[in-house]
């Protein structure tokens, strides 16, 4: 009998998290994109798409996004809030986002000094 009643609360317990009512928990970045236009920067012969948040004059935030994103939809969430005190500088790496197709290896060292050039562009 005690089986059988928390078989039943457990079951109910998942109904609500998981059933037809249910809110999602995460609404996603997708529903809040960032409409911050941005400017190509060149490092080397490639160009890099960069996006700016925030007053020029503030202490910067570089946010670097992960494998198979993009600076807007890494970001678009957070970035807004950091801009209110911070110049939130958005990069796309390359081979992502609006930034060029580099044919090469992803070596710490050649991901680094490609940052480095698109922040002293």
């Amino acid at each position: 009998m005690r089986k059988l009643f928390f078989r039943g609360i457990v079951a109910w317990l998942l109904w609500r998290a998981l059933g037809p009512e249910s809110k999602p928990r995460f609404s996603g970045i997708q529903e809040r994109p960032l409409r911050v236009p941005g400017r190509t920067v060149f490092v080397g012969a490639h160009e890099f798409f960069v996006r700016e948040l925030g007053p020029q004059d503030a202490p910067p935030i570089v946010l670097i996004h992960g494998w198979a994103y993009d600076g807007e939809a890494t970001w678009a969430a957070v970035a807004p809030l950091l801009a209110a005190r911070h110049r939130v500088v958005l990069v796309d790496q390359r081979n992502h986002g609006k930034s060029d197709r580099i044919r090469g290896s992803y070596d710490i060292e050649d991901v680094a000094d490609e940052l480095a050039g698109v922040l002293d562009a």
